[in-house]
């Protein structure tokens, strides 16, 4: 009976003998982690992006359907990003990266995070930072700022499904102006 227990013991110990422990094992997670995910995780921050209505004409995308270069920032940290996208009608800002398996990632960046972000040299800036009493998510580009600050808000829509356009299509860019002096905001309605 007692060489039966040794021998356990002995089957038991000799193994973990060689271990080196819990911190061998976490790094390794990390290592995996970021292989899987690349190291930006400040960056990476939100969820996979599907695309809006992909079978309906036009896109909802800012200026083209071409992802361009940008920098986002993240707490005051810059980003620089070589593709780049912000999706009009759901007010998203995407970014696509290639994983280390060859594969497309899009990803949803999260809003809460994103201090500002500049695409094609447009500058925007949330629009609850400038106009903080407006209920509306999304992002204002920054056209002129000095004494007073100029900002547009840009918006796609679908429009309805017709016989000529069965998925439906996305609209013309629509646009809304704010004025900003004296640290109260104005709509601009007219030239």
């Amino acid at each position: 009976m007692m060489s039966k227990n040794l021998l356990m013991l002995l089957l038991t110990v000799f193994p973990l003998a060689g271990a080196v422990g819990q911190n061998t094992a976490l790094a390794n997670f990390l290592q995996c982690i970021e292989a899987q995910n690349g190291a930006d995780n400040l960056l990476l921050n939100g969820r996979s992006y599907l695309p809006p209505h992909p079978r309906a004409a036009g896109h909802p995308y800012f200026q083209s359907e071409d992802w361009k270069p940008g920098t986002v920032y993240v707490k005051g940290h810059p980003f620089p990003v070589e593709q780049l996208q912000y999706d009009l009608f759901t007010d998203q800002l995407l970014i696509q990266r290639e994983q280390s398996n060859g594969m497309l990632q899009r990803v949803v960046l999260s809003p809460l995070l994103v201090d500002s972000f500049e695409i094609a040299a447009h500058l925007f800036v949330p629009r609850a930072a400038i106009l903080p009493e407006s209920e509306s998510k999304g992002y204002l580009e920054k056209v002129y700022a000095e004494k007073m600050a100029f900002f547009r808000f840009q918006r796609k829509v679908l429009d309805p499904v017709s016989n000529l356009q069965p998925h439906g299509k996305f609209s013309a860019l629509k646009e809304v102006f704010f004025l900003l002096r004296d640290q109260q905001s104005y709509r601009i309605t007219q030239k």
